[in-house]
């Protein structure tokens, strides 16, 4: 290779390396997009919308999820100024100089497909399912049908929130059968695909009115808005924003006073969910 072709390679390859230092580009003043949370997304995607038409100058955006850590990351990493989550900022996150404001509580849920035709199930009795014990809803008083067991990562906050509320979950390993959702989104579309499948999702995500998905109580209690308030039903996760510490203004700060407003407060109601007092 001639010192022609060296000399133009090495000026090629620099121009793909990133300028030491370089941070993302600011976002555009009248646009906002909000990553994270899959417990969020439909939610969010609602107060959005309201937003959006109430503000027509302003564009508010809910991508599909990647998980609350990766909305941590975006707003640690300076690429967005505000994020949703559904869990606690890490020790490790806590370093980064963020903090979480809270704006709703949900339910975290077992439901089943359409053809399960039951509406209630003991703690042991689902943890039996979920390990594979039980193998067929004839068992548990529903149809001679094979359970088809959906489960999620082991470290998703709906699975947590299960083994921290419930003891018989506590020490339980699903069954090797069972087929893997890795996004609320995704737990919807299984469990309207197999008629016969039980899974746990948060009831934010179960808001299409083409769902055929039977959502079972627990204790005899059904998750509602008044329940989870009371909290006389315990699975509830806090859906939250996370941002900068004191960095919130301008579009963010604006969609923030949305949210916690009547308007904003009573689409949450509407959903299922429990609206909390704004802390900041």
């Amino acid at each position: 290779m001639s010192l022609k072709h060296v000399f133009f390679l090495i000026l090629a390859v620099g121009c793909m390396i990133p300028a030491c230092g370089e941070t993302p580009a600011d976002p555009e003043p009248n646009a906002l997009v909000i990553p994270g949370s899959g417990a969020c997304e439909t939610v969010l995607t609602r107060l959005a919308q309201a937003f959006n038409q109430a503000y027509p100058g302003y564009t508010v955006t809910i991508p599909k999820s990647t998980g609350s850590s990766g909305g941590i990351r975006s707003v640690a990493e300076g690429f967005h100024p505000m994020g949703r989550v559904a869990r606690p900022l890490k020790a490790s996150e806590q370093e980064k100089d963020l903090t979480i404001l809270p704006f709703a509580y949900d339910a975290v849920v077992f439901a089943v497909g359409e053809a399960v035709g039951i509406d209630s199930l003991s703690p042991d009795r689902l943890a039996d399912i979920f390990r594979g014990k039980i193998k067929n809803w004839q068992e548990v008083g529903g149809p001679d049908l094979p359970i088809r067991v959906l489960g999620r990562q082991a470290d998703e906050t709906s699975m947590e929130m299960i083994r921290k509320t419930l003891p018989a979950f506590r020490e339980l390993a699903l069954t090797a059968d069972a087929k893997i959702a890795y996004h609320d989104y995704e737990m919807v579309d299984l469990l309207n695909k197999y008629s016969s499948s039980i899974g746990f999702l948060t009831t934010g995500s179960l808001t299409s009115p083409e769902t055929r998905i039977r959502v079972l109580d627990l204790g005899g209690i059904m998750p509602t808005a008044d329940s989870l308030e009371s909290g006389r039903y315990p699975m509830k996760i806090s859906l939250g924003f996370v941002c900068k510490k004191g960095e919130l203004k301008g579009l963010p700060r604006k969609f923030l006073d949305f949210v916690f407003s009547d308007e904003g407060r009573s689409i949450i109601k509407t959903l299922g969910l429990f609206p909390v007092e704004r802390k900041e």
